[in-house]
């Protein structure tokens, strides 16, 4: 690994590291306050999914020490969060309310996540020497969540990966 991609690989890194608190900490939070006015079931099934969402967070920190390596992790976890991210847009669009919270929950989920897929990504195409994706971030993205990359493309040999 060349000295440029050391460096990208230390900023991915810290980045994931740093993101990663969102949903650890919101996590843990809504395990131990589970949310007012809940009660029996919706107070079991609130704390089910804050332990979802800090499984989520382990699993990206668990992909920080080879992170060049963790395409296909990040990639499923990033499909994973942005529907829960579609899902409460629709949410937002039926008319719940959009609080800071939401807002900020938002943005992690339909910005912050992608990029950083996109980020991993990019590093993953430089230390293994394949070509980076070329069009419009949509389209980049949309190759970057495709099916055969969700489904382990990395550990094919190179010459029988699906481009990206």
């Amino acid at each position: 690994m060349n000295a440029a991609s050391m460096v990208g690989k230390r900023a991915a890194q810290a980045s994931f590291a740093v993101a990663g608190i969102v949903p650890v900490v919101a996590g843990l939070w809504g395990v131990f306050h589970p949310m007012a006015g809940s009660v029996g079931s919706q107070m079991n099934h609130g704390r089910y999914l804050s332990g979802l969402l800090l499984a989520i967070g382990l699993a990206f920190w668990a992909a920080i020490p080879d992170i060049e390596r963790q395409t296909a992790r990040i990639r499923v976890l990033t499909a994973t969060v942005l529907i829960g991210g579609g899902c409460r847009l629709l949410g937002v669009m039926l008319g719940d309310a959009l609080s800071p919270s939401v807002a900020g929950a938002l943005a992690m989920e339909l910005a912050v996540t992608p990029l950083l897929c996109l980020w991993q990504s990019r590093l993953g195409c430089a230390v293994e020497g394949r070509r980076e994706a070329k069009g419009s971030l949509p389209m980049r993205l949309c190759r970057c969540l495709r099916a055969p990359a969700l489904l382990g493309n990395e550990r094919l040999p190179p010459e029988r990966r699906a481009p990206i």
